[in-house]
């Protein structure tokens, strides 16, 4: 690994280690009971143990990976490994826990060094992008403080766009089926892997062949994760873990996506009805902000149903689809993956808002990519900017106020200063500039980070306020809604690139 990439690597590890006695929520605790679970219960227990509310909800290969943990975690403390020691947090846990985030995360660092050294470009690419992925902000404040094991995934997700980029699409596909057995939320990625594998692995001569060897390969790799609890006749428990209907379209902290939109429209039309139209509206209907997890019903607007979700996801990837297989271009595969996972996000049953990161994260080997126009730049820096200020919620202790808002904007200027000033650098090279002038966004690009930050001072402001007592919601949908905005704007512009450009131009 050159010298570059190694500063950086250990620079980074070098914040996430700092951030050891940061706040955690309680996916910490979700994670520790997961330890204990699969190292203290049988096989048969793991999903149907239910002594704590956190139980076991990813698919089997992560159920194993917490496992492997568990050996470990065996040496450190054993006390983190009985089922009934709920909330359980030993000094000797909490950082045991840490740094297994950290020290999965190798697997990011180093997909990410791979796909970086292979890129052409050192100035928009390489180191620069290499710190883009491994630094990400979002990354950081989610597994680091927060407490998961994005990073981990994230990396096994760039294996698979590493192996497709070196025409390896048998073995990408294999990585993403193992990825699927981890996080099944990477399923919105499925339709793409899929056109792509078809349209540009599965043709010639022998496409039939390459066909059924994917297939058996895909099989087995679900009989290994699923098999067991078939044979104990439990895959319904399983299942039902896994896709949790029950907890409703929205999370208690809306995501900011379409339907944060449509919730608000939905309590705007139960103030408005009324007062304008004079329209009684049952009130306790469109109880949507009040913080708890459940299903609940809207006021005004028709109600939305799981099936709805899929059929609005399927629906937005068409376009994308269409010019994929129209054009089954490696380059254009990070991009694709990119906006599936944002229609995903955009779209989702009982989305988090963490799940913004599938989408940041292949974006981020797009935009580095000599493929990427400005107009991608920008579209990357407003998600960036959208999709970050929507976790900084995540993050309610104050002691960690000044590390988030830090790290949040340190990013959006690096973002900013190496990215989109990039293309000011090849216009000054080519006409003989020694010193590139500073990139000037599209004024509703800036109008936009400005709200943002004036957002955030109001939220600020408004904590410990006597407004929060009586609307101790609003600060959280205000910053739903305006990221929300910023995302639905990225999706937007990505759909009609892929609608309207994708067939001559290649879209995104």
């Amino acid at each position: 690994m050159n010298l570059e990439y190694v500063q950086i690597s250990l620079l980074v590890t070098a914040l996430k280690i700092a951030l050891i006695p940061s706040y955690r929520s309680t996916d910490f605790e979700v994670h520790r009971n997961w330890l204990a679970i699969t190292h203290s219960l049988s096989l048969s227990e793991w999903y149907t143990e239910d002594t704590s509310v956190w139980t076991l909800d990813y698919p089997p290969f992560f159920a194993w990976f917490e496992w492997l943990l568990s050996h470990v975690a065996h040496w450190v403390d054993p006390e983190m490994l009985v089922v009934t020691n709920l909330e359980y947090a030993s000094v000797e846990t909490v950082v045991f826990q840490r740094m297994t985030v950290i020290a999965s995360d190798l697997m990011l660092i180093t997909a990410a060094y791979f796909i970086a050294k292979a890129h052409p470009d050192r100035i928009a690419g390489g180191p620069l992008m290499f710190l883009l992925i491994v630094g990400n902000a979002g990354l950081l404040l989610v597994d680091h403080i927060h407490f998961q094991y994005n990073g981990m995934l994230l990396g096994i997700l760039l294996w698979s766009i590493h192996l497709i980029q070196q025409q390896q699409d048998f073995l990408a596909c294999l990585v993403f089926a193992i990825l699927l057995n981890m996080k099944h939320l990477f399923a919105y990625c499925g339709p793409v892997y899929l056109v792509y594998t078809l349209r540009h692995y599965c043709t010639g001569r022998y496409s039939v062949l390459k066909l059924l060897a994917v297939g058996v390969m895909v099989m087995a790799v679900f009989a290994a994760s699923f098999g067991p609890f078939i044979y104990l006749g439990q895959i319904e428990e399983v299942m039902s873990r896994l896709f949790p209907f029950g907890r409703g379209l929205t999370h208690a902290y809306w995501a900011a996506n379409f339907w944060a939109l449509y919730s608000f429209s939905d309590k705007l039309l139960v103030v408005v009805l009324p007062r304008a139209f004079n329209i009684a509206v049952d009130v306790a209907e469109g109880h949507l902000a009040g913080g708890q997890v459940g299903v609940s019903r809207f006021a005004v607007l028709p109600q939305i149903a799981p099936r709805h979700t899929v059929l609005l996801v399927l629906l937005s990837l068409v376009p994308c689809l269409w010019s994929l297989a129209r054009k089954p271009d490696p380059s254009r595969f990070a991009s694709a993956l990119a906006y599936s996972a944002l229609c995903g996000f955009m779209f989702g049953y009982h989305v988090h808002e963490k799940a913004i990161l599938m989408a940041l994260v292949p974006l981020t080997v797009w935009v580095a990519s000599p493929s990427a126009t400005i107009a991608h730049k920008c579209h990357f820096m407003l998600l960036s900017t959208a999709g970050l200020h929507a976790l900084l919620p995540l993050l309610n202790q104050p002691q960690e106020y000044l590390a988030k808002i830090l790290l949040v904007v340190l990013y959006l200027y690096v973002v900013y200063s190496t990215v989109l000033c990039h293309e000011n650098r090849k216009t000054s090279a080519l006409v003989g500039r020694t010193r590139p002038k500073p990139m000037s966004l599209h004024p509703a690009y800036v109008a936009y980070m400005i709200g943002s930050a004036v957002l955030q001072i109001f939220c600020t402001l408004f904590c410990g306020s006597r407004l929060q007592e009586s609307f101790p919601f609003l600060p959280l949908m205000l910053t739903s809604v305006y990221c929300a905005l910023g995302v639905s704007w990225v999706w937007t512009g990505m759909i009609y690139s892929y609608s309207f450009q994708g067939f001559e131009n290649g879209g995104y």
